[in-house]
């Protein structure tokens, strides 16, 4: 069921994003989904540290979790009305085509996998944000921009934040 879901997801079919919405014991199943395409980002871009696989996982975790929030937020402006739990489900499987990743080893592969499964898994957020919040197309289209322009500003100032912090701690020698 897990990996059907996956690919219905992947091939951009709206009712499995409205089934995910309201399929409450799917929880699980979009973690696993997280983890899943984490774990071939990892393997695609051969980092396999220990530390690094952990990170990516909880960073994964976070991100999927942190999107969408702000996309729920976001979408409230428009009139959608969804639970938490009724957004989560279907972004993380939104995030399915990422699973292309693992291919991202192959010579001349990595940047343009990147770029395609970044496409394509951002197609499928609208479908997700457009059936869970029960938005229409502009709606949904807003959202999903709003929430990458919101989600990418945070992750600057928090990187350059975090990384001057890291970089003043490297200096002082801690």
């Amino acid at each position: 069921m897990l990996l059907q879901r996956m690919l219905r997801a992947a091939m951009l079919e709206p009712r499995v994003y409205d089934e995910l919405r309201r399929d409450r014991s799917a929880t699980g199943s979009a973690f696993t989904v997280v983890l899943i395409v984490a774990a071939c980002t990892l393997v695609g871009t051969r980092s396999l540290g220990l530390g690094i696989m952990v990170q990516m996982a909880l960073g994964a975790i976070m991100g999927w979790l942190f999107w969408s929030m702000i996309a729920m937020l976001v979408a409230q402006r428009f009139g959608g009305r969804a639970e938490f739990d009724e957004v989560v489900r279907p972004l993380a499987f939104a995030q399915s085509p990422q699973v292309l990743m693992l291919f991202g080893f192959m010579p001349g592969w990595g940047l343009p996998l990147l770029a395609g499964t970044w496409v394509w898994s951002t197609i499928a957020s609208f479908v997700a944000v457009r059936e869970a919040l029960r938005l229409d197309g502009r709606e949904a289209g807003l959202t999903v921009l709003l929430t990458l322009l919101i989600v990418a500003a945070i992750n600057v100032v928090t990187g350059m934040t975090f990384g001057a912090f890291g970089m003043l701690l490297s200096r002082i020698g801690l």
